[in-house]
């Protein structure tokens, strides 16, 4: 009989009782920008790396084009806000068809019920100078509660870009980050 360590230390290692390795566990992807990937090219590292779930951080106009390429029942389309001037932090494309810094609420909680966004994600409050308790996310905080919600927020400082600009190289190479 084996002691228990052995059995942990077999199980770290990556043993079966074939001698095969383990099948990959499964990963939730929870950052993923519509605007840097197309849907074939997910889908394609989705099986690759064994990717149950993912989370697409969407502007408007990149949400229908992912929910007709996916199986929602993998894809979690999330809405990117708030927005300077309606526009998106490094693309400068419009996040929404207003030009306000925050969705409408009306139009929101219409997608919402639609089932068209299933997340916020990612949120950047800090690039406008918001705190995420910031009274003017209060509204959206409770539609997050009330749609169960998952929630993604972009950690560091503003503006954008700003936590690869101190970093050495290859850190602050886009290659290095895309890779």
């Amino acid at each position: 009989m084996r002691s228990v360590s052995a059995v942990i230390i077999i199980g770290l290692l990556g043993s079966t009782a074939t001698g095969q390795a383990p099948a990959r566990p499964p990963v939730v992807d929870v950052h993923v920008h519509s605007t840097n990937t197309s849907p074939q090219q997910a889908l394609e590292r989705m099986k690759f790396l064994n990717i149950r779930f993912l989370v697409v951080s969407s502007l408007t106009s990149d949400l229908p084009q992912w929910a007709s390429a996916l199986d929602v029942a993998q894809f979690l389309p999330g809405l990117v806000f708030p927005c300077a001037d309606g526009r998106a932090p490094i693309t400068g494309r419009p996040c929404f068809d207003s030009r306000t810094e925050l969705p409408d609420l009306t139009w929101l909680t219409g997608e919402l019920k639609a089932g068209r966004i299933k997340a916020f994600s990612e949120l950047s409050p800090q690039y406008l100078g918001m705190s995420p308790a910031d009274s003017r996310m209060e509204p959206y905080w409770q539609l997050a509660e009330q749609f169960d919600l998952p929630v993604g927020i972009h950690m560091g400082p503003g503006p954008p870009g700003i936590a690869y600009e101190a970093s050495p190289v290859p850190f602050k190479s886009p290659a290095f980050r895309m890779g």
